[in-house]
């Protein structure tokens, strides 16, 4: 599920349809690549949109990733004290 909390599509949409088919992992929800302008703000949006899939079925698994790109941007982004707490 590919992007499903990345701010795109209808999510309520989405969320009737991995229930109707049920989904238990979500493989990539949450893909940002190159996103580094606005990293902070995406996981914020990305959280609260996470909150409604797991209100929906809170047996789903909510897969993230962030790869890492080359570019002047990746150097004013702080690690937020959640990615430490989920070590």
């Amino acid at each position: 599920m590919e992007g499903l909390v990345n701010g795109r599509g209808d999510l309520k949409d989405n969320i009737r349809m991995l229930k109707t088919t049920g989904a238990k992992y979500l493989g990539r929800a949450l893909c940002l690549w190159g996103a580094e302008a606005n990293f902070l703000p995406n996981l914020e949006r990305a959280r609260e949109e996470i909150q409604q899939v797991l209100a929906a079925d809170q047996e789903m698994i909510v897969e993230a990733c962030v790869f890492e790109t080359v570019s002047p941007k990746v150097n004013d982004i702080a690690i937020p004290d959640c990615v430490f707490t989920a070590l």
